[in-house]
Parts: C-alpha cells; sequence; structure tokens
C-alpha cells in the first residue's frame, strides 16, 4: 500500500484503528521527515506532534524521553520515502532485566541490615530489610516521593545517596540512625545503555551487631590462646603427655583403660620400668568418674618402711617421738573420693600389706598412734616391674593382697616388644622436645628406623631421654642415622656383654642380628620342645618363635 498523503483522512479507516490500538507507538514520517500520522501512545512517550520535525530519529534504535523512560525505535520503509516507526517503552532503569533485579533485591535482602533503592532524582523506588525500624519512616508513604519532598530527609538518609548523585561514584560514611546505632552506609550508582544514572542502590551494616562480633572473636581468641598455654604446661613434663602408640598392642591398653575407668575396680599395672605404667593409671583416672578429685602417687620402693606408713595413713599428735605436735593428715586422706596410685607395690613391707588388704577390703584405716577407725572413699591402682605371684610363692608378697589387687590387671608390654609403636613416639618426643628448647628440629626417617632396631631395656623412658639428649647436643636442624649410631654406640659401650657371646667376624649389623636370633630361638626350642614355652622364655609371642623356626630351617 502506498501512503503518500499528509492527509489522514485518505487512510483506510481499518489502518487507523490499527495504528491506535496496536500496543505500540507509531510514527509516520514522509520524506520531509515531518510527521504525517502518530498515534496517542507515541504521543505520550515522545511528547511529539503532526507535522514536527523529526529528521533526528533517523538512524537511532534508542531514546531516552525527559522521564528517563528508554524506548526503543524498530522502523519500516514504505513507497515514496515514507517511514513507519515502531516505538517499544523498556523498563530499564539499569542495564539488567527486571527479573534479575528481583533477584539481586533478594540478594540484598539476606546480605544487608537495610537497603533503599533510588532514582537519578532521589525518588524513592524501593524500602527493604528492616529499614523502616532503623530509619523511623515508613515505606508505603515514601514510596515514590523524592526525598527533597520528606520532612528531615537530610537526617533521615544517609548522605551517601546526594553524593553519589552528585559525583556518580560508588560513596561510603557512617550513619547513625534515629535509633542511636552506628551503620556503615554505601551508595553505588547503577547505569543505562546510555552511561546516566538509573538507580541508586544504598545498602547499610549495623556497625554494633560488627563490634559484637568482634567481641565474640576476642573471646574465643582468649579462650584458644588460654588453652594453648594449658597443652604447652602439659608438654613441660613428660609424664602428662598423651598416651602415644600405633600398634595392636598399644590399641589394646587403650581399650582396656576405657574399660577400667568405667568402673572403681581395683587394677594392677604390670609391666618393665619405664613401659608407661604411671601414665596409664593416670589416664584412668582422668577418664574416670573421680577425675574431679585428687590423683595421688607413692611409690612403694622409694621410702623406708615407717616411714611409707605415716606417708598413707597420718598420725596422731604425739605418735612417735618427733612428730608433729598436731598430727599429720595421710595420703589416704588426701585421696579421698580420688585416686590412690600405689607405684612399685611389690616393695610394700608384708607388715604394711594386711593394713592396705584393710583399706581396699573395708575402706577404714587408722592414723599411727591412734585407734580411730577413719572411713574412706578411694580407688587402688597399683604397679610394679615385679613377678608378685612368683614372690607369692616365696612369702614375699601377701597371697589375698594380691588376689585383691589383682582384680583387673593390665600387662604393659616392653617396646621391644612392640616396634611399631617406636616411630610414632620418636615424632611425639621430637614435637615435644621442640615446644620445650623452642627449637625446630626435625628427625630422618632413616634415623627413626635405626631406633626402631634397638631392643630400649630402659623402654619408653629411654627412648625419650636419649633424644632429649640428641636434641640438646645436636647442632643441626635435624637428627640423622649418624646421630643415632654414634648415640647407640655409646650406650651398648656400659654393657656387659654375656661371655657365652663370641664375635668372630665383622658382618653387616641386620645380617649378624638374624643370625643370632636365628641361632637363639632354635636353641632354646631344642631345650623346651615347646613353642609356647619358648616364647615365654624368649618373652616374645609364640608366633614369633614359629616363624623364626621356619626360617632358620630353610
Amino acid at each position: 500500500m502506498i501512503l503518500d498523503s499528509d492527509n489522514k483522512q485518505c487512510w483506510p479507516e481499518l489502518i487507523c484503528e490499527a495504528i491506535e490500538n496496536s500496543g505500540k507507538g507509531i510514527i509516520v514520517i514522509n520524506s520531509k521527515n515531518k510527521i504525517i500520522q502518530i498515534n496517542d501512545l507515541a504521543k505520550e512517550w515522545t511528547e511529539l506532534d503532526l507535522g514536527m520535525d523529526v529528521g533526528d530519529l533517523i538512524g537511532k534504535s534508542l531514546i531516552q524521553t525527559k522521564n528517563r523512560d528508554m524506548i526503543k525505535i524498530k522502523f519500516g520503509k514504505a513507497e515514496n520515502n515514507t517511514l513507519v516507526y515502531f516505538l517499544s517503552k523498556r523498563n530499564t532503569y539499569s542495564n539488567v532485566s527486571d527479573d534479575k533485579l528481583v533477584e539481586y533485591e533478594k540478594l540484598f535482602d539476606q546480605l544487608y541490615d537495610d537497603y533503599l533503592l533510588t532514582d537519578a532524582e532521589g525518588r524513592i523506588l524501593g524500602v527493604r530489610g528492616v529499614s523502616e525500624l532503623t530509619w523511623g519512616i515508613n515505606g508505603g508513604e515514601i514510596m515514590g516521593k523524592k526525598m527533597s519532598e520528606i520532612k528531615n530527609c537530610e537526617s533521615l538518609f544517609p548522605s551517601t545517596i546526594t553524593k553519589t548523585l552528585e559525583t556518580g561514584k560508588k560513596s561510603v560514611a557512617n550513619y547513625t540512625s534515629f535509633i542511636g546505632n552506628t551503620f556503615i552506609s554505601t551508595s553505588m550508582p547503577l547505569f543505562d545503555e546510555l552511561g546516566n544514572i538509573s538507580r541508586i542502590v544504598t545498602v547499610s551494616q549495623d556497625v554494633s551487631k560488627m563490634s559484637y562480633i568482634n567481641e565474640r572473636i576476642q573471646t574465643v581468641e582468649e579462650m584458644m590462646n588460654f588453652y594453648r598455654e594449658r597443652m604447652f604446661e602439659m608438654y613441660q613434663n613428660i609424664d602428662s603427655i598423651m598416651i602415644v602408640g600405633d600398634s595392636e598392642e598399644k590399641k589394646t591398653i587403650d581399650k582396656l583403660i576405657l574399660k577400667a575407668a568405667s568402673v572403681n575396680s581395683t587394677v594392677l599395672l604390670l609391666g618393665e620400668s619405664g613401659v608407661g605404667k604411671d601414665l596409664i593409671a593416670r589416664n584412668i583416672h582422668e577418664l574416670s568418674s573421680r577425675k574431679e578429685h585428687a590423683f595421688v602417687k607413692i611409690n612403694c620402693g622409694a621410702i623406708p618402711g615407717a616411714l611409707l606408713e605415716s606417708e598413707l595413713f597420718g598420725y596422731d599428735k604425739g605418735a612417735f617421738t618427733g612428730a608433729n605436735s598436731q598430727g599429720k593428715e595421710g595420703l589416704l586422706h588426701t585421696a579421698d573420693k580420688g585416686t590412690l596410685f600405689l607405684d612399685e607395690v611389690g616393695d610394700m613391707p608384708l607388715e604394711l600389706q594386711v593394713k592396705i588388704l584393710e583399706v581396699i577390703q573395708d575402706r577404714l584405716y587408722k592414723k599411727v598412734g591412734s585407734t580411730e577407725s577413719i572411713s574412706v572413699d578411694v580407688r587402688i591402682i597399683a604397679a610394679t616391674h615385679q613377678d608378685l605371684e612368683k614372690m607369692v610363692e616365696d612369702n614375699q608378697f601377701r597371697l589375698d593382697l594380691f588376689y585383691r589387687l589383682n582384680v583387673f590387671p593390665i600387662e604393659v608390654l616392653p617396646l621391644r616388644q612392640r616396634r611399631k609403636d617406636i616411630g610414632v613416639l620418636c615424632k611425639h618426643f621430637v614435637m615435644h622436645f621442640n615446644s620445650v628448647f623452642n627449637k625446630n628440629i626435625t628427625i630422618t626417617k632413616e634415623a627413626i628406623e635405626c631406633l626402631e632396631q634397638h631392643d630400649w631395656p630402659g623402654n619408653v623412658r629411654q627412648l625419650a631421654n636419649t633424644l632429649e639428649r640428641l636434641m640438646i647436643l645436636t647442632e643441626k636442624d635435624e637428627i640423622d642415622v649418624n646421630d643415632i649410631d654414634r648415640e647407640v654406640c655409646r650406650q651398648m659401650q656400659r654393657v656387659n656383654f654375656d661371655e657365652d657371646i663370641q664375635v668372630n667376624r665383622i658382618l653387616p649389623w641386620k645380617t649378624a642380628i638374624d643370625q643370632l636370633a636365628d641361632k637363639l630361638f632354635m636353641l632354646t626350642y631344642q631345650q623346651y620342645k615347646s613353642t609356647t614355652k619358648a616364647a615365654k622364655v624368649l618373652e616374645v609371642n609364640q608366633s614369633t618363635v614359629v616363624r623364626r623356626l621356619k626360617k632358620a630351617a630353610k
């Protein structure tokens, strides 16, 4: 169809109706760039009218109205150089879609205490979060209003909004709300396709809440420092560190400790000196219901019999010459409701054993020089490196006391029978002494392997002392196999070899050890005719004897 007339009356009625009701703004211009047809929607959006020259529209795909609305333009050519412009309004205050803006607003609700949305003229488009409580304004009443139209706007709204409007840049400042809370307010501009400010988003965070969080962080840090100091104090005493190891034997001990801690039965710890019986006793106490009360240790072999009795039971005033005139409470009194650890109980004199038996059986004792029985609630843990059964046979230890002590026996194997623990212990002691000596020394894998070959007759205590000495003497940052060799040789110089062992020629150390072990196991089996008896004599597991005999027979 040809639109060759500036007169609207010449157009078919159907076309005029379509122009008016299309839902789009439509402008028709002639070859002289004059508007020859425009519908009401286009007039409203553009403020153009019939006869106006609109040559500046040519070539544009987007225009902006005085209300900062964005108008998208598409056009088509008709005959006689007539152009038809189709206008559609874009609700673009920013270069993101409305769906995205809703999504962003939800995100701001979660991240910020306050959220205010304004346009480029300061007109309020949205109030989110708790702004109404913070700023003392009703969101419904101010929606659509310019900030300048609201009473006391300068005191109500953060200054960052005005600053961002003026500079077009992000602005940050402290802001005090009408309820007295201090906020950090940040205003950020959003730009349209033409680079002009379309919206300003203002968010605020309550500094008072942040102060509370900082106080909580400071409290947590103080607690961490407290527990760090407590751990350091624990490391200062080698006896108070945790039980360390990775062997099956160690895991078995852990299970027995937990079972012993769950009851109040008497425990008897058996094992060579230095295996850690003291530490096990402390762990049983700390894991038991008595942990809030005293753990009292006494070495029965380190104190003469007469003095041991007064130390344990206390004495009445005037009980003996030189006694305190006020008398004295004994260790049993101190251990009441707690745990009494009788170390080296095999060294306790026979006449004192019967009194300890009374404590276990009747929960009663008498002070030295007194006839009055005192009730006591105490858990007894005893330890010894001696063979108490043999001592009973030799009348050196009371049978009834042995039975009372042997309710829950725990045997702690020597280190040579749980070599898998040596490597873990080495790393643990190196870390411990680094803390004590304020050093940063490491130990090589080869050095640990060398230590694992040693029998350690003094067990864990000897291993700890050896590593302590090495860390004191070393001038390097690590302990290597050469340091171990020198230390082991120094210790071996103090050992008196049995004359039955003769060295006729030099062999590699591991080869010599293997040959000696094979001969020792074979000789023991030939003498006792039983792998069970051989294992008991050699103090190893039966499986070890069987394995060695098979190896020697090849």
